[in-house]
């Protein structure tokens, strides 16, 4: 970490924790040279993490797309979101991918990614977990297998 002060590379970490979130890690610097004192927050990228699908070819992993189907489950066609859905949606997301990073692999499999999120959802709430392994059939025989 170089100082935005000065570009200096010598710099110590005086002060560290989780963000607020939980995702991240805060931490306040100081710069060696300098003396200035600055803040980072540094985060989980999600560059390394490809998706295999059911056809075997390897995607980038989306935090977008994922949310999104998150988001969609927790709204359950609402029409106006005050902002509680997004944040749950948020922290939701988080605790999937939290799971997918146990997993210790770059690779995970799209039927990974559902069984992880329903999880996580019937934790949440069985409402929220039904809507969103009823969203697609791909979903549903992940979750609930060949059952009719």
């Amino acid at each position: 970490m170089n100082c935005p002060f000065c570009n200096s590379s010598k710099t110590d970490v005086i002060n560290s924790r989780k963000t607020s979130d939980g995702d991240g890690v805060w931490r306040r610097r100081k710069c060696l040279k300098c003396c200035e004192v600055y803040t980072t927050t540094e985060y989980f990228s999600h560059d390394s993490l490809f998706v295999v699908k059911r056809n075997l070819v390897r995607k980038k992993f989306v935090y977008e797309k994922l949310f999104a189907s998150i988001f969609n489950a927790v709204i359950g066609g609402k029409i106006r979101d005050q902002g509680d859905d997004a944040a749950r949606a948020k922290r939701l997301t988080g605790e999937i991918i939290g799971e997918i990073i146990k997993l210790r692999s770059k690779y995970v499999a799209t039927k990974e990614i559902v069984a992880f999120a329903y999880k996580v959802l019937e934790k949440e709430n069985h409402f929220f977990a039904t809507r969103y392994a009823m969203y697609s059939e791909f979903r549903a025989k992940v979750v609930f297998g060949n059952k009719k």
